[in-house]
């Protein structure tokens, strides 16, 4: 008996010696100038597992920050690029998905005031539009637009969302797009009237059927509450409060399954709360203590 356990803590040690990364890392953007800072990179991947990530350059004593990005082929095991995707003026808060093909979605804020600007990259590896180009914005508002979120299902359909400041409030806004085709949007989808403050966490999510649902904090009541609103078939409905007004409730997260049922959690008083959201109806919140 004592000679089995000892055989199979071998094997275990042995298996989990070899459950470790294949290759050294590796600094995917290259050496940034002197004076120069790379921050805040993200990553998506695909189902053949290439990858996309992107990052943020400080540039010029850290006065301006450009987005770059680098592409990893699964195959070679090797990173590609880097290189800046971003416009001439300031950018920050890169984003990037990927669908089941292999094409991936670059978002940003960029300029002053700050528009939500874009670029895609296909399978074959060509930028559009090309990198000798301006960037795209996805939104036509002429009002400051700021920390981008976004999803992407496997069919290429995407869901953005971000922070508008218009008529001396903060609002939460969303474009949306099926694979191949143009931006539609934007849309106001917090409540009117309410200061709605941003969570950068994972604020957005979206389905295979390209439902989506989105979350933030909202000001209701003289406190903050967490709000969400669902897209179905491309039209967001009414905004919901998910959570209490007896406390401050910040830091919401959303996931959504293929049936389109979603779980939101979020941070009140120190509790982790969550609450489900299935055929439009909230269930009580469960609540589990830090």
């Amino acid at each position: 008996m004592r000679v089995w356990i000892f055989l199979w803590a071998v094997i275990q040690g042995y298996a989990a010696f070899n459950l470790t990364w294949g290759v050294p890392a590796v600094n995917l953007d290259s050496n940034p100038p002197v004076g120069d800072t790379d921050v805040n990179v993200v990553i998506a991947i695909d189902p053949l597992g290439n990858a996309c990530a992107t990052w943020g350059r400080t540039t010029d004593q850290k006065a301006l920050q450009d987005i770059w990005a680098a592409l990893y082929n699964h195959s070679s095991r090797t990173w590609a690029g880097a290189v800046k995707i971003s416009g001439d003026a300031n950018a920050s808060n890169s984003q990037v998905a990927m669908d089941d093909a292999g094409n991936a979605l670059f978002i940003w804020e960029e300029g002053f005031p700050s528009k939500i600007m874009s670029r895609t990259l296909n399978a074959a590896g060509v930028w559009s539009p090309a990198l000798s180009l301006p960037p795209l914005p996805i939104s036509t508002s002429f009002n400051a637009q700021c920390f981008p979120q976004m999803a992407m299902n496997g069919a290429g359909d995407c869901v953005v969302i971000w922070t508008e400041f218009s008529a001396g409030s903060y609002h939460i806004c969303s474009a949306q797009k099926k694979s191949g085709r143009t931006w539609m949007g934007p849309n106001k989808i917090s409540l009117p009237r309410n200061e709605a403050p941003f969570n950068a966490a994972k604020a957005v999510a979206i389905n295979p059927s390209g439902n989506a649902i989105a979350v933030w904090e909202q000001s209701l009541n003289g406190s903050a509450e967490i709000c969400a609103a669902r897209s179905v078939k491309g039209s967001w409905l009414s905004p919901i409060a998910v959570s209490s007004s007896d406390q401050r409730a910040r830091s919401p997260a959303v996931g959504i399954d293929p049936s389109g049922s979603a779980v939101i959690v979020w941070d009140q008083s120190n509790v982790i709360q969550s609450r489900s959201l299935i055929n439009g109806q909230l269930s009580p919140v469960l609540t589990g203590m830090l």
